[in-house]
């Protein structure tokens, strides 16, 4: 398990310089505009992948008496429902795009909905990498994967096309770049079988919930932010993000990742379990907390000089998330044990309930800010983009006319 940590860990290191690296190029190279309109077509796609979130991957590796019959159903369903959600994007772009107003969601949608169909033919046979608790296999694919996606394709994009075409190329590429390296790296050959898929479905019917909750506290606010205030504001929101997770998720996933299999092996003996938990999130807490407090106090200059003064309105929105990240790792240890020992009904309810407290401020604050950027209901406010209708899309976004 440590050793599984440390690997995932150096993945997460390399994959945040990597990423430091291309986002403050990106940052100089693109608008905060381009970024919202992928985040927001993204997180139009991800309401819809919940659909076939049973989290069947989680199972295979939590269940000890798993076969290649096992195996082939599960890449038969990621087959199957990868092509049935890029017909129904395909189905919504247009309906979608003229929704928002953005005649762009058209084509942005549509080369989300291919990359979507190609991303369910991915190799299944690297998710016995976790299993085994190989995961110095699964470093070298995460990585190739990564450095691939963001060197050769991403950065050369963003240079010469400068808007958002370059990170749905880089999306695109990095779907096929993971696929032809899963078959690559493993040498398990899937066949089209959907016979051992009743037995997993008995574990994944909760984490099937479980996703459709994760998907509402996640993807609400990007939602929210996208239809009411614009796109621009949602690429503030989305970068502000991936920065704020370096301190929190980003350092907690790899550890959760790489013990995940280690608290499953360890399910019968529930004193060395317990014990074996404590120490894990003593350890993230160890490291994570001083990292929160850090970023959020230094946000500011780490703003100007990683993306530039364009990014300023950033700053207090990378404090807040950076503070919630530490918080949250109590959230994720404790998710994690209990889908170990098979307690997903468990994690269910408790994110649930996290959700449930969570979302409705959302909906009253996104509501207030409604209400003071487009004066609704005082007859003396002016709306600031000189219009006299509640039209959030922004200045510089096309906006189709009735």
């Amino acid at each position: 398990m440590a050793k599984g940590a440390a690997w995932m860990t150096s993945f997460r290191i390399i994959g945040h310089c990597t990423g430091m690296v291309s986002t403050s190029i990106l940052a100089r190279l693109l608008v905060p505009a381009d970024f919202g309109l992928v985040a927001l077509a993204t997180s139009m796609i991800a309401v819809l992948e919940v659909l076939g979130a049973f989290g069947l991957e989680t199972a295979l590796v939590q269940r000890a008496d798993v076969s290649h019959e096992h195996f082939d159903s599960v890449w038969t369903f990621n087959c199957l429902f990868g092509l049935c959600l890029g017909g129904i994007v395909i189905a919504l772009a247009w309906p979608i795009a003229f929704l928002y107003g953005d005649p762009r969601l058209f084509s942005v949608l549509l080369v989300l909905a291919l990359r979507q169909a190609i991303q369910g033919f991915g190799n299944v046979g690297i998710i016995a990498f976790r299993k085994e608790l190989a995961f110095d296999k699964e470093f070298k694919f995460l990585v190739a994967r990564r450095l691939a996606t963001t060197v050769l394709v991403t950065l050369p994009l963003a240079y010469f096309l400068r808007n958002y075409w370059a990170l749905l190329g880089g999306s695109l590429a990095g779907t096929c770049i993971s696929v032809a390296v899963s078959y690559a790296i493993h040498p398990f050959r899937p066949r089209f079988s959907l016979t051992g898929l009743r037995p997993l479905m008995t574990f994944s019917k909760w984490l099937f919930f479980t996703s459709v909750v994760e998907l509402f506290y996640s993807r609400s606010a990007s939602l929210i932010v996208g239809s009411w205030a614009g796109a621009s504001s949602l690429g503030s929101l989305s970068v502000a993000r991936d920065i704020a997770s370096i301190a929190g998720r980003d350092l907690a996933a790899p550890v959760n990742r790489a013990v995940f299999p280690g608290y499953a092996k360890l399910e019968g003996d529930r004193t060395t379990l317990r014990t074996k938990f404590f120490k894990v999130t003593s350890i993230l807490l160890l490291i994570i907390m001083p990292s929160g407090i850090g970023l959020c106090l230094l946000a500011e200059p780490i703003v100007l000089l990683v993306l530039g003064d364009t990014w300023h309105e950033t700053v207090p929105l990378i404090q807040v998330l950076a503070i919630n990240g530490v918080l949250t790792v109590f959230l994720s240890t404790a998710h994690h044990l209990n889908l170990a020992v098979g307690m997903s009904r468990s994690t269910s309810l408790v994110l649930a309930s996290h959700a449930g407290i969570t979302i409705p401020p959302y909906v009253v604050v996104g509501a207030c800010f409604w209400e003071l950027r487009c004066g609704c209901g005082d007859a003396d406010s002016v709306d600031p983009y000189g219009s006299p209708e509640c039209d959030l899309v922004g200045k510089s976004d096309p906006v189709w006319s009735p």
